[in-house]
């Protein structure tokens, strides 16, 4: 997932679903990499497998 995506999942601006998603790889829940997809997007996000969604 990119800032795109979850942006329109929850429908907030992309700036703000951008700062969530950095926000919530600093806390350790998410790796992070380059993103080549997209200009406007600089990483793509994905849960860390020790982390489950319930």
């Amino acid at each position: 997932m990119d800032c795109h995506d979850v942006a329109a999942a929850i429908d907030w601006p992309v700036d703000g679903a951008s700062k969530v998603l950095g926000d919530i790889h600093r806390a350790g829940y998410v790796e992070r990499r380059d993103a080549k997809k997209r200009a406007s997007v600089d990483f793509e996000y994905q849960l860390k497998p020790s982390v489950t969604v319930q």
